[in-house]
């Protein structure tokens, strides 16, 4: 149970509403004005226009929030992640293996040299941001990221531990 209440589904404004499952931005109720800048937040880096694909985004929101070990955004991102490898038609036991992989040691599961560079970046940013380096950009230009590009895996990366610090700070869970 959280450790404070939520808004009710009902009072969540129609336009701030990220999935009926989403408790995160439900916890904020107690904040409105906190809650609709989390919501404006997190559709921009998820769904706004940008150079990283949904693919690489919920690659991100899933290993950061496994690394930081966020049961909750965990099994949210589990879930994202499913509903575009099935889009883009992965087989049900490729995503088995391949989800498995990234839940408990993202370096395991077979990624693409520049998915494994972003995650790289995202992951140790994640487990302390005075550890980045002028090095690890470099990793991400050669890995063919530009600007944006690594702007949005350092906001991605920096917003996830952010979520996952509200979610675990507050108690946040599943179908509560």
């Amino acid at each position: 149970m959280a450790y404070v209440r939520y808004v009710p589904e009902e009072q969540v404004p129609q336009g701030d509403r990220v999935s009926d499952r989403d408790n995160v931005i439900r916890i904020h109720g107690v904040h409105s004005r906190v809650m609709k800048h989390h919501f404006d937040l997190h559709a921009e880096l998820m769904r706004g226009p940008g150079p990283l694909s949904r693919f690489q985004r919920e690659l991100i929101a899933l290993t950061v929030s496994a690394a930081n070990g966020c049961g909750y955004c965990v099994e949210q991102h589990v879930a994202g992640l499913r509903r575009i490898m099935r889009v883009e038609g992965w087989r049900d036991a490729d995503q088995e293996g391949f989800v498995a992989a990234l839940t408990k040691n993202y370096t395991l599961a077979p990624l693409a040299p520049a998915d494994r560079a972003m995650l790289d970046y995202a992951v140790k940013l994640s487990r302390g941001s005075s550890m980045v380096t002028a090095d690890d950009i470099r990793k991400l230009r050669a890995a063919r990221f530009d600007d944006r590009g690594i702007h949005d895996i350092c906001a991605l990366a920096a917003y996830f531990a952010f979520a996952n610090r509200v979610a675990d700070g507050l108690g946040v869970e599943a179908g509560e």
